[in-house]
Formats: structure tokens, sequence, C-alpha cells
């Protein structure tokens, strides 16, 4: 849970010193998620009277999950992000991915490249394409959790 916390601040570029709203829905560990929860609060720098456990929660919209076996945890994006902002940043950094993606797929649909260069220089172009692939839709997905 702690670090899926710290990963979902570092994707969103969360200054390390800002303290984050956090709701987790514990299931049956709802006892040992309260006894723990000083605890929880500052390993994932999550505010101590932001901090809401119970055994269920509805999903938060404008928030990124963490699952992790029967405990989910929603961070509400608002408290994390300048929405308008990060929205412009995602944007941005789609575009950019998009162009790279397109690159190498140019580069691969290209026969003279296909039949001139080393089969290690096309396979580190194809790694780079699925790469830049996986990495748009993460992007967009981010978007789209913005946008609900």
């Amino acid at each position: 849970i702690i670090r899926g916390i710290r990963n979902v601040r570092a994707e969103y570029k969360v200054d390390p010193g800002r303290r984050i709203q956090a709701t987790i829905a514990a299931g049956d560990r709802l006892e040992l998620f309260h006894s723990q929860s000083a605890i929880v609060a500052a390993l994932a720098r999550v505010a101590e009277d932001g901090l809401v456990i119970s055994d269920t929660a509805e999903p938060l919209p404008q928030a990124a999950v963490v699952v992790t076996a029967d405990v989910t945890v929603y961070l509400p994006l608002a408290g994390m992000v300048d929405l308008d902002a990060e929205r412009e940043r995602l944007g941005r950094e789609i575009s950019e991915t998009e162009r790279e993606l397109t690159h190498a797929e140019k580069l691969l649909g290209n026969e003279s490249f296909m039949g001139k260069a080393p089969a290690e220089v096309v396979e580190r172009e194809r790694a780079k394409a699925a790469q830049s692939a996986e990495k748009l839709d993460q992007l967009r997905q981010r978007l789209s959790d913005l946008s609900q």
C-alpha cells in the first residue's frame, strides 16, 4: 500500500513535502489499518486528518486507485495536483509520445531501413515502438481519469 501510494505520488509529480488525502477500503484488515494509521500516514506522506479508513468505500471520481490484494486505496487527484495544469502537461507528453511512436513506426515500415539495418537496431526500434505505445496508453488513461 505504501509503495503504491508513493508510486502514484511520483507518477503525478506531487511535491514530496505535500501531505495528500487518502481513503482506504481495508476489508478484513480494517483493525490492522486503524492500529497502524499513523505509520501509514507518515510513510506515504498522507495527512493524518485526511486519512479515511473503512471496510468498504465507493470509488471516488477523479482519483488515482491503488489495489493490493483485498485492500483498495483512493487518492483524490484534486488534492494532489492542479488538475488544469496536469491536463495540459499530460497533453504535451501525449503529443511528444505520439511523435516518438510515429517516428519508430515510420522506420519500421521503411523497406530500405528494414533491409539494411542490423538486426539489433531493428529490434531496438521495435522495443522503442512498443514502449511508446504502452506509455501512450498509460498517459491517455491518466488524462481520462482527470476528466471524469
